[in-house]
């Protein structure tokens, strides 16, 4: 039986386009057609550490510009949830929000 995740809006979803790139991104609202996002990021390997970064995944975007970006949804293959540590690492990048470690006590 298939089965289809309900995401909603506010979640954080890592979507893989027909195009081959895998956007980490707040779900603004999905519709029918298209899907509503914010603050589209990717990862790719920083150039003197080779340690995964996140980047805007439109560089003309103004990080701060609070308008959705539209994609159709024949454009995405792929959309699931990232694992934690992605999600905490995505919020911190977009929000400057350091998730508190389990166990962490004042």
């Amino acid at each position: 039986m298939l089965t289809v995740p309900n995401y909603k809006s506010g979640d954080v979803v890592v979507i893989k386009l027909s195009t081959g790139e895998e956007i980490i991104t707040k779900l603004v609202e999905p519709d029918i057609t298209a899907y509503s996002i914010s603050r589209p990021l990717v990862f790719t390997m920083h150039p003197q550490t080779g340690q995964p970064v996140l980047i805007p995944w439109l560089m003309s975007l103004d990080p701060k510009d609070p308008k959705p970006i539209i994609i159709n949804k024949s454009s995405v293959v792929g959309m699931t949830t990232p694992a934690k540590e992605i999600t905490d690492h995505y919020l911190q990048s977009t929000t400057g929000i350091v998730a508190v470690p389990p166990g962490f006590t004042v």
